[in-house]
């Protein structure tokens, strides 16, 4: 992202927001003239040792700018406009700009640019927040609307750990002695159970999943059932030791209609058409066969997450379809793609929906005290 201040007055506000340029990852563009000299001791006391890693640039005049970036995409921050910041699309390359503390972006310049003029939402007859805030909130949504590019998004205690990595630490203990076997070839299953510390191995399941069921309930927990049992008879005798086998199986269910995934474009268009505009359901079952001491264990359970979608038109249809993104999910979309936003709201598990409720089976692996 770049932030551009323009006819900036005071020297430890240009400090402060250099620092968090050199924090985001941003570039900070600087047009004169200045209230300061660029040098003034101010303006490093603010910035710290962060100065000299900042990518600046200083340029004569507002001319002088567009001038050298020529069709570059530039909103305004301004009390003026009549939009708010979190109500338009940043681009990941797209320039942000602000005013001198005292008067603001010229209003020359605003008005030939009402459609990029934004503003963050106040009380009224409130003058305006500090310059350096004001970069911060916006510069951090336009951030956050681009996926924090290249930013670190965990951090880490210095002498203790946090719950989650405790946690984390304590599955390990528990799953130690049993190896634990994903039936499933799913990418986002595997992923999911990395993430909360479970290390395990794929064995994908050949079992029949053809079913008459048509409770959506009902048809998750027997194939899932069906798929981890084939997996757990089918390597139960070569293993060494104990074995922990997790069979799950997700579907989308509308209206008594059950879709899993489709079966070409046109089967994706049909299931999108259908999921467009309304409420539907997602329901993922989960089955655990596990193999203690010679002693087989089993245990089957569901989740359902509610999902609502906006209209979507044939156009968006296409182009979601198009860039295969959901060819091999049930219901013909991810949640975790460029599908989301489609999605006003959820009510449940988020991660049921991208496959696999691992709360849920953290918790259960836990009971069988593994």
């Amino acid at each position: 992202m770049n932030i551009i201040l323009h006819e900036p007055r005071i020297p430890f506000n240009t400090g402060n927001i250099g620092r968090t340029c050199v924090d985001s990852g941003s570039s900070l563009h600087l047009i004169e003239p200045f209230g300061f000299i660029l040098s003034d001791k101010n303006i490093k006391r603010a910035g710290m040792d962060y100065w000299d890693r900042l990518d600046v640039t200083r340029y004569m005049n507002y001319e002088d700018f567009c001038a050298k970036h020529p069709g570059a995409t530039i909103w305004y921050a301004t009390t003026k406009a009549r939009q708010s910041y979190s109500d338009v699309a940043f681009g990941p390359d797209d320039f942000i700009m602000f005013g001198r503390e005292d008067a603001g972006i010229p209003e020359e310049i605003l008005v030939n640019n009402e459609e990029h003029c934004i503003r963050i939402p106040m009380l009224p007859n409130e003058r305006s927040l500090n310059l350096c805030n004001s970069v911060a909130v916006v510069l951090y949504e336009a951030l956050r609307q681009n996926g924090f590019p290249g930013l670190e998004s965990k951090g880490e205690l210095h002498s203790l750990k946090w719950k989650e990595e405790s946690e984390k630490a304590e599955t390990a203990d528990l799953i130690k002695n049993t190896e634990i076997i994903l039936a499933s070839a799913s990418p986002r299953r595997t992923e999911l159970l990395k993430s909360i510390g479970i290390r395990h191995r794929i064995v994908a399941s050949e079992a029949d999943e053809s079913s008459d069921e048509k409770d959506p309930k009902k048809l998750v927990e027997f194939l899932s059932g069906k798929k981890a049992e084939e997996v757990f008879e089918r390597i139960k005798d070569s293993e060494d030791g104990n074995i922990t086998v997790i069979g799950a199986d997700t579907v989308v269910s509308k209206d008594g209609v059950i879709f899993g995934k489709p079966y070409d474009r046109e089967d994706a268009k049909r299931i999108l058409k259908a999921i467009s505009g309304g409420e539907h359901q997602v329901f993922s079952g989960v089955s655990l066969y596990v193999n203690i001491d010679g002693k087989t264990f089993t245990k089957t359970f569901s989740e359902k997450t509610s999902v609502h979608v906006r209209d979507i038109n044939d156009e968006e249809i296409e182009s979601y379809i198009s860039s295969g993104e959901g060819m091999d999910k049930a219901g013909a979309y991810g949640i975790q793609t460029s599908f989301m936003k489609h999605i006003s709201s959820i009510e449940g598990d988020y991660f049921n929906i991208v496959g696999l409720p691992v709360s849920a089976v953290y918790s259960e692996l836990r009971n069988f005290n593994l």
